[in-house]
């Protein structure tokens, strides 16, 4: 009775240890078939190869005469007069004097509103 114990453990054990693997490589297969593109994705002709085909090149975003006029490059990481507010590119987030971190902030670019930096896709920062 207890060989047969021993036995049916022993199956358990190895089941689980067949199912984890078995989890692991379908798992595996599925990242690396999200990670990786066909060898010949952007190819133009079936003979060409990747590495011979260019790739277009994104397109910059148009910048309006408006637009260009609403922000300022910050100096040493402080705003201009005329341009209270400050953005950090990075995080997609403005700061206004009074706010909680906008004294420390090093700027990436000044705003001279916060409507003119919530036109260009920042938010108001939450503190």
């Amino acid at each position: 009775m207890a060989g047969l114990i021993r036995s049916l453990i022993a199956l358990v054990v190895l089941a689980f240890i067949a199912k984890t693997i078995e989890r692991k490589r379908h798992s595996a297969q599925a990242d690396d078939a999200t990670q990786w593109p066909a060898w010949n994705q952007g190819a133009s002709t079936p003979g060409e190869s990747a590495s011979n085909a260019t790739v277009p090149e994104p397109e910059p975003e148009p910048v309006s005469v408006a637009a260009s006029e609403s922000w300022s490059a910050p100096i040493d990481g402080d705003c201009p007069p005329g341009f209270p507010v400050k953005v950090k590119l990075s995080s997609r987030i403005y700061h206004v004097e009074g706010m909680m971190h906008w004294g420390r902030l090093h700027a990436d670019r000044c705003y001279s509103s916060t409507v003119a930096a919530e036109a260009d896709g920042f938010r108001a920062s939450k503190m």
